[in-house]
C-alpha cells in the first residue's frame, strides 16, 4: 500500500481539475491521457477507490502516471489512517453562523475537515456548518480602508501573504469551488488574484473574477512569472513585497470579455499552455510569400503564422472575384482568419496593421481609379450597415475585428442575432437584391468580404 493514499482526499490531492460531481463522486483530469474535459470520475465504495475514464483509458495507464498500482486504491481503516497520519498544519475558519471549524493538512499530504463536538474533542466532517471565506472576520477592516485583498489558492498560500503583511483569503475546498456568497463578502473591495500556475488554477481565477465582477470595487488578476508553481513558491525563492506590491499595481483589470488568457475548460476558458506556436514548413515560404515574410518579420514579434495568414488575406482581397475554385459552386479567395494568441506579447493588432497597410497602398497607389472599389471597415455594428457598404457596383471590404468576442456578443443580442448567419451566407459572395435584414432597397453586385479578427484562447 503507498504510503501517500490514506483516504480518498489524499487521491484526490494526486489529481488535478478536481471537481465534485454527484452522490459524492468527484470528476477529474484523467492522467492517463492529455485529458482537457475532465474524464476521469473518482468514487469510494466499502474503503475502496474506483476509478472510471471516460475516454477509454485502462485502470494501470491511470495509475502509471501517479507512480500507484491498483492495489494502492485499497484505503486502510480509519482507526490505522489516524496513527499514520501525521497533522501538519490546522486552518481555523468561523462559519456564517460564527460556529468554529477546521481545514487539517496531515503528512503524508493529504487532508480532512472537522468541527469541535460538545466534549473537547472533534467530529470530522461539516454538519451544520455554513462555508466561509478563510479570515473572512478580518477582511472587513481592509475594506473600509481601501487595502488591497489578495485572493490565491490554499490557506497556506493565504498564511505566508499575511505573514509579510498582506490582506489575504481563499475559498475553502480548494479550486473549482468559489461560490458567489463569498463575492458577497467582499463587496466593494480592491481584488487582486493570483491564480496558481497551472490550469485549473487559472481557470479558479477566473471563475472568482467573473462572480466578484460588478460586487467588488475593483478586480484584478496576477499571473506570476513562471517558473513559480503558487505565490509561496514565489516567495520562497526569494521575492519581496515589494515585487509583488509592484506586479499588482501592473495587473490587468478584469471585465467581461476583457482579452485575458484562457480560458476555458468549462466551456469558455482555456490554458494559454494549451495551445503550442503554430510552425509552418520552409516549403510554404515560397515566391511572394517569402518576399513578405523577409519584408515585416523583422518589424513586428508577430509569429510567421500570422504573417503568412494575413498576407493570404491580402492577396485574396487584391484577387476578388477575378479567381475562383469551382467546387459545387463557385469559392472565392476571401477569408474569415482568426488570429490567436496572447495579448501584448504576439502582436495579433501589429500584424493585422501590416496586412491593411499592405493592402491600402496596392489599392490607392496602383487602382487609384476604383479607389471605392475597396476599402478597410473596422468593425461591423450590424449587418444592415454592411449591406450599405457593400451596395453598387463590385465592392471589396476587408473587415478588421481587433476582438472576436465584440462579434460574438453582437451576435447574442436579439436586435442583430442574424449577423452570423447572414456573414456565413456571404462568404459566398452571392449578388444580394432586397436583403430582408435592410430597411429599405438595395442592391450589392458581386460582393466581395473578408475578415481578420484577433482574439486570446479564450
Amino acid at each position: 500500500m503507498s504510503d501517500r493514499i490514506k483516504s480518498l482526499d489524499d487521491f484526490l490531492s494526486l489529481l488535478k481539475g478536481v471537481k465534485r460531481g454527484s452522490r459524492g463522486s468527484y470528476m477529474a483530469l484523467c492522467p492517463g491521457h492529455d485529458d482537457q474535459h475532465q474524464s476521469l470520475s473518482i468514487t469510494e465504495k466499502d474503503r475502496r477507490i474506483l476509478l472510471k475514464c471516460h475516454a477509454g483509458c485502462q485502470l494501470e495507464d491511470i495509475l502509471r502516471p501517479l507512480k500507484l498500482e491498483p492495489k494502492d486504491l485499497f484505503l486502510d481503516s480509519p482507526t490505522n489512517r489516524k496513527e499514520q497520519r501525521q497533522i501538519e498544519a490546522i486552518y481555523r475558519y468561523t462559519d456564517a453562523n460564527g460556529k468554529p471549524y477546521e481545514k487539517v493538512r496531515t503528512s503524508p499530504k493529504g487532508f480532512y475537515w472537522r468541527r469541535p463536538d460538545s466534549k473537547g474533542g472533534y467530529v470530522n466532517d461539516l454538519k451544520g456548518i455554513v462555508p466561509t471565506l478563510y479570515h473572512q472576520d478580518e477582511l472587513q477592516k481592509a475594506i473600509a480602508s481601501n487595502e488591497p485583498i489578495y485572493i490565491v489558492e490554499g490557506e497556506k498560500d493565504c498564511d505566508n501573504l499575511w505573514n509579510i503583511g498582506l490582506v489575504s483569503t481563499t475559498n475553502p475546498m480548494g479550486a473549482g469551488k468559489w461560490k458567489d456568497s463569498y463575492s458577497e463578502a467582499l463587496r466593494g473591495a480592491d481584488l487582486v488574484i493570483i491564480p496558481d500556475n497551472d490550469k485549473p488554477g487559472l481557470e479558479h481565477a477566473y471563475q472568482v473574477a467573473k462572480s466578484c465582477y460588478g460586487k467588488a470595487a475593483k478586480v484584478r488578476i496576477l499571473e506570476l512569472p513562471a517558473p513559480a508553481k503558487d505565490v509561496s513558491d514565489w516567495l520562497q525563492a526569494g521575492h519581496t513585497r515589494d515585487e509583488l506590491d509592484n506586479l499588482a499595481t501592473q495587473a490587468k483589470e478584469y471585465s467581461p470579455g476583457t482579452d485575458f488568457e484562457i480560458s476555458g475548460t468549462t466551456g469558455d476558458m482555456q490554458s494559454t499552455a494549451a495551445i503550442s506556436p503554430l510552425e509552418f514548413p520552409e516549403i510554404a515560404w515560397q515566391g511572394l510569400f517569402r518576399d513578405y515574410r523577409d519584408l515585416v518579420a523583422e518589424t513586428t514579434e508577430a509569429a510567421d503564422a500570422f504573417h503568412y495568414a494575413t498576407f493570404c488575406q491580402v492577396l485574396g482581397c487584391t484577387l476578388g472575384r477575378q479567381l475562383y475554385v469551382y467546387h459545387a459552386t463557385k469559392l472565392y479567395p476571401n477569408f474569415y482568419i482568426c488570429l490567436v494568441g496572447r495579448s501584448g506579447l504576439t502582436r495579433k493588432d501589429t500584424c493585422m496593421t501590416r496586412a491593411s497597410d499592405l493592402l491600402y497602398r496596392l489599392h490607392t497607389e496602383s487602382d487609384s481609379e476604383e479607389g471605392t472599389r475597396f476599402r478597410i471597415v473596422r468593425g461591423i455594428r450590424s449587418y444592415e450597415g454592411l449591406l450599405d457598404e457593400l451596395k453598387g457596383e463590385p465592392k471589396v471590404r476587408l473587415i478588421l475585428i481587433s476582438e472576436l468576442l465584440s462579434l460574438l456578443a453582437k451576435a447574442k443580442q436579439e436586435s442583430i442575432g442574424n449577423i452570423v448567419p447572414q456573414l456565413n451566407e456571404l462568404y459566398d459572395c452571392p449578388d444580394l437584391v432586397n436583403p430582408p435584414v435592410h430597411k429599405g432597397p438595395v442592391k450589392c453586385k458581386q460582393p466581395f468580404v473578408s475578415i481578420i479578427a484577433g482574439s486570446t484562447q479564450a
